[in-house]
């Protein structure tokens, strides 16, 4: 009950993001982020930006350092904007890591949700969810969380994100809310070329056919690859309660089973069902069960780790290892739910 209602506050308040119909100016990237601004209709956007010593024009795009800027769209005359200037937050990047830091400081995840580039009012709602709440739904054992979402997901910045943390010294897990395989990012396919790469543990991928890319992402180093063979019905629902289990030390085959008798469960819907028959007539002719065994979202390579699993051990050293971590991890848990009181249970899964 507390997961649904959960759930249900975080799709309400990403409702304000379908009303933003303007241009895509981001609030918050990452030092080494390129910050993309785009007019409403997707042309390159030019921006006055002040702050931090910095009083220049910016077409498209900028390279910022860490700290608060103002941006001043050109040509824009809206009132508000006089009131409450747009304001960019660039987020220092993470500290450089030694190699025998304990894996509890190396844990980071990168998150990327793209529907479209913000020219529907799908795709600015389910854009401003990963953007505005995507880190609500993951752990909060990570050291460090990357978000990117909409025109925020080019090639160089997804890259860089995942690439920048494998060379700082991070164990890096991916979830990614996308279209399709090849998976689409905001200026074309996301290619698996990238050293980067080596250092991913876990990527997650809601992607429709994702489950085609599992070889060359894990030939590029993936050790565990989440991703369904055909059209994906159960997405954002899978992923979700997939990511909380994965909170709760589980497995990710465990992780990724719970999730799927949850959402298979809840089939009976009127949305999953209307999705299922629509699915089954496009792909498999209306064979409405071969279309849930299909969007099942199936685990490639070591279903065994877990979220403080350090992929550089194995067998006993890594079983100790986890237990330790774990017990830690469990008791830290535990403490955040008390302090939060009654809504600790959706804010700590």
């Amino acid at each position: 009950m507390l997961r649904s209602l959960g759930l249900a506050a975080l799709a309400l308040a990403a409702l304000g993001s379908v009303a933003q119909a303007g241009p895509q100016i981001p609030s918050k990237v990452v030092e080494s982020e390129m910050a993309m601004f785009r007019t409403s209709d997707g042309q390159p956007a030019t921006v006055t930006i002040k702050g931090m010593g910095k009083n220049e024009e910016a077409t498209g795009q900028a390279l910022l350092g860490p700290g608060i800027y103002r941006l001043k769209l050109s040509g824009e005359r809206n009132i508000l904007r006089m009131i409450a200037p747009r304001l960019l937050f660039v987020r220092p990047l993470p500290p450089q890591l030694p190699a025998n830091a304990p894996l509890a400081d190396r844990i980071a995840y990168v998150q990327v949700h793209r529907w479209d580039n913000g020219e529907t009012g799908m795709g600015r709602f389910l854009n401003g969810l990963g953007r505005n709440f995507g880190s609500i739904l993951i752990p909060s054992a990570y050291n460090f969380s990357w978000i990117l979402a909409g025109t925020q997901t080019t090639q160089r910045n997804v890259k860089n994100a995942i690439d920048t943390l494998a060379r700082r010294g991070y164990v890096v897990d991916c979830f990614s809310a996308v279209h399709g395989y090849p998976i689409q990012l905001a200026d074309g396919e996301w290619v698996p070329d990238h050293a980067g790469l080596r250092s991913v543990r876990l990527f997650y991928t809601t992607a429709c056919w994702g489950a085609r890319g599992q070889e060359a992402f894990r030939a590029a180093g993936v050790r565990t690859y989440v991703a369904a063979e055909g059209v994906n019905i159960v997405s954002a629902f899978h992923m979700t309660v997939f990511s909380r289990n994965w909170a709760a030390g589980r497995t990710v085959a465990d992780c990724s089973a719970r999730a799927w008798r949850f959402t298979h469960g809840a089939g009976s819907s009127f949305l999953l069902r209307w999705a299922a028959r629509k699915a089954a007539d496009v792909e498999r002719g209306g064979d409405l069960t071969q279309t849930w065994k299909d969007t099942e979202p199936k685990v490639f390579g070591d279903g065994s780790i877990r979220i403080l699993s350090d992929p550089r051990l194995e067998g006993i050293a890594r079983a100790e290892a986890e237990g330790s971590a774990m017990r830690s991890y469990g008791m830290n848990r535990t403490l955040k739910r008390l302090i939060l009181g009654p809504i600790g249970p959706i804010l700590v899964p």
